[in-house]
């Protein structure tokens, strides 16, 4: 083999190695997993993940509207046939702003018949508990009377969380986001 084609040959090769390795990095960088927490989700677990930055911050930060609140403590006296479910991402930026918002209203209200679920990036959870509910945005509030659902906040309240949810359980018409 003359030295030209001996060069070329070995370039070749060369090129050939980086671009495998560049890939395979790549493909180490997509398998790498998150710390998302997915599936049934208590507020332990939020608390005591790496997620418990962002939670206790909008815990903290977020300003209660106290005159909705202490309506519905007032004057809506079936607080325990209200139960709710939330489906949320860790990773979603509108999760991480409304779940912590939501919690405080449920506790402001001494609400306790909630459920949570971690969704991954793409909206699924390993036992499925996603399935059959309609879930396209998250966060997902589906509020439930006697097992019965009221209806949803989607994404995003369209007024407020404390009236959305004020709306909601006393049954007042409501179009939540994404409603098409």
């Amino acid at each position: 083999m003359s030295k030209v084609l001996m060069k070329v040959f070995l370039s070749s090769v060369l090129a050939l190695s980086i671009i495998s390795s560049c890939t395979l990095l790549n493909k180490k960088k997509e398998e790498v997993k998150t710390n998302d927490l997915v599936g049934i989700v208590t507020l332990h677990d939020i608390e005591n993940s790496e997620h418990n930055k962002w939670y206790s911050l909008g815990l903290q930060n977020y300003e209660l509207d106290a005159e909705t609140l202490n309506n519905i403590n007032n004057n809506f006296a079936d607080k325990e046939s209200i139960s709710i479910k939330i489906f949320f991402g860790t990773w979603c930026s509108d999760s991480r702003r409304e779940l912590p918002r939501f919690m405080k209203i449920l506790n402001f209200l001494g609400m306790k018949n909630f459920e949570i679920v971690g969704l991954d990036r793409d909206k699924k959870s390993p036992k499925k508990l996603e399935k059959g509910m309609n879930i396209h945005h998250v966060p997902t509030f589906i509020i439930y009377k006697n097992g019965k659902e009221l209806n949803r906040i989607v994404e995003s309240p369209i007024n407020s969380l404390e009236l959305d949810f004020n709306s909601i359980i006393r049954s007042k018409k409501y179009t939540p986001n994404y409603s098409n």
